[in-house]
This record gives structure tokens, sequence and C-alpha cells, in this order.
């Protein structure tokens, strides 16, 4: 299997092996996390705001609205640097 790398803000972003995963993230070789869901039964992953990283672009649904929304649902998580939650709202939304 090829895994396609991109490199961004000093990140090494991959599409992630785990099934219920869209990106697994690096730093200097080392792995820090994966993030981005895929739905379970389906296989197809979630929609987002707007990928920067990429690959998963066709999922982009550039609603404002949703955007706040999934602010609001996990602002919790989104404040710690390097969380899963992080990368997402950081480069997913």
């Amino acid at each position: 299997m090829i895994n396609i790398m991109v490199y961004l803000d000093g990140y090494d972003f991959y599409v992630s092996h785990k099934k219920n995963k869209k990106y697994d993230v690096y730093k200097n070789g080392r792995f820090l996390t994966s993030f981005g869901a895929i739905k379970e039964n389906s296989k197809e992953p979630y929609e987002q705001y707007f990928d920067k990283i990429g690959f998963f672009s066709a999922y982009n649904n550039l609603n404002k609205k949703k955007k706040k929304l999934y602010k609001n649902r996990h602002k919790k998580d989104i404040g710690k640097k390097e969380s899963a939650g992080w990368f997402a709202f950081n480069y997913l939304w």
C-alpha cells in the first residue's frame, strides 16, 4: 500500500491506516495522533468545512453554520495543541 505524505506547518500528514480515521500526524518522525472520523458502517468520511491537507476535499461542505456548531460541540477538545481535536479543528474545520 502506498501512503502519500503531505508536509504542512511542520507536521507530516498521512492518510490513516486506521479504518475509522482520516489522517495520522507525525512530527520529527514521531507519531502524534490520528484524527478525522470515518463513518463506521459505510466507510465514508464525515464531511468537514475545508480539508487543508487535501486528500478528503471531496467531503468539504463550506457551511459556516456547521463549522460553528462543530466548534461549539468540540470546544473542550480544540484547545489542547497537537491533540486530535486540535488537528481536526485547525486542518479540517
